[in-house]
């Protein structure tokens, strides 16, 4: 019997061993845009306890190649998305499956408003979250950064 190598992707808990990883796919080194010392505060801010967090890791083959993430600090206000991979070299099968899980998370937790604040120059990920529904809010600047919100509204 000859076994036949898959690509199938699985959404599945985060464990403490993929933060060096998550890390990584959210660091200069795998974005489009300049990210210059928000990486070491952002993974740490993924990892502080929050009022509500839903995430996952997708892995293909083994290895940790996207994190998807909704989390939400306050009561009045929607959750945040978090789609992260390597946007550079772009697997649109990655983003697809990083989407369908994000996807689930919102309606198995009847989630109605979600928003993402991203780098303007993330060209990639800003564009396939409008193709997915998702409408720039507003641009601006913040620190020297471009940035972009977006959001998308989902019925009950």
């Amino acid at each position: 019997m000859t076994k036949v190598k898959t690509h199938t992707m699985i959404a599945r808990v985060v464990s403490e061993g993929d933060w060096d990883k998550i890390a990584w796919l959210a660091s200069d080194e795998t974005q489009e845009d300049v990210h210059i010392n928000i990486d070491a505060g952002w993974v740490k801010n993924r990892r502080v306890p929050v009022s509500e967090r839903f995430d996952a890791v997708i892995e293909q083959c083994g290895e940790v190649v996207g994190y998807v993430a909704l989390e939400r600090r306050h009561k009045n206000e929607g959750f945040r998305a978090f789609v992260v991979m390597d946007w550079i070299n772009c697997d649109e099968s990655i983003a697809e499956a990083a989407y369908e899980k994000l996807e689930r998370m919102i309606s198995e937790n009847e989630i109605s408003k979600v928003w993402m604040r991203e780098m303007a120059g993330d060209v990639s990920l800003v564009s396939f979250m409008e193709r997915h529904g998702f409408r720039v809010d507003k641009r601006y600047d913040y620190e020297g950064y471009e940035l972009v919100n977006l959001y998308k509204i989902y019925e009950a």
